[in-house]
């Protein structure tokens, strides 16, 4: 008879990315999937970067975001490296966010670009680091309002003149 023992998830993610590495993982519905082995290599790098920023285990860090392929990395990266996460509803309103945050005492936060407005107020001593989930970047507490309001205001120049675009073109379709 086989002695089992228990498996962390860090274990399970090893084994699984031995045994199936070229197998799907994670996508986005019609794009080409993150393997096993992609996945397990991506989850060690953010790792590390979490390490780079002072997270350790036992601390805490929140992941604010809509589903992606990128969520589920961030919470193998911070739950193999022994850290706890806090995943945090995108429909929760701004000052709940804040409050589950400090409450928790988290370190870090995974945000998306699409509700990183959702911070734009907050304020908290403990939290040092911000990561934009949608590309893993850093970005400094002191920067990041600065740096993602010039991301969003470039998108929506894209979006605005993709828009005028379609419309100009519907008016040249028979």
């Amino acid at each position: 008879m086989e002695n089992f023992s228990p498996k962390t998830l860090k274990h399970v993610l090893e084994h699984t990315a031995e045994t199936f590495p070229d197998h799907p993982a994670l996508t986005y519905v019609g794009e080409s999937p993150i393997t096993y082995s992609e996945l397990k290599k991506e989850v060690e790098a953010l790792s590390h970067l979490l390490r780079e920023h002072g997270v350790v285990a036992g601390d805490r860090v929140a992941i604010l975001s809509e589903n992606m392929p990128n969520w589920g990395i961030a919470y193998f990266a911070v739950a193999t490296m022994g850290a706890q996460v806090c995943p945090i509803l995108p429909e929760f309103h701004p000052n709940e966010i804040h409050h589950i945050i400090r409450h928790a005492g988290c370190k870090a936060v995974f945000v998306s670009e699409k509700l990183f407005d959702k911070l734009k107020d907050f304020d908290c001593r403990d939290c040092k680091t911000l990561i934009l989930i949608n590309h893993f970047e850093p970005l400094r507490a002191e920067t990041a309002r600065e740096k993602l309001a010039e991301m969003i205001d470039t998108g929506k120049k894209a979006w605005s003149h993709f828009k005028e675009s379609a419309r100009q073109m519907a008016k040249l379709a028979p």
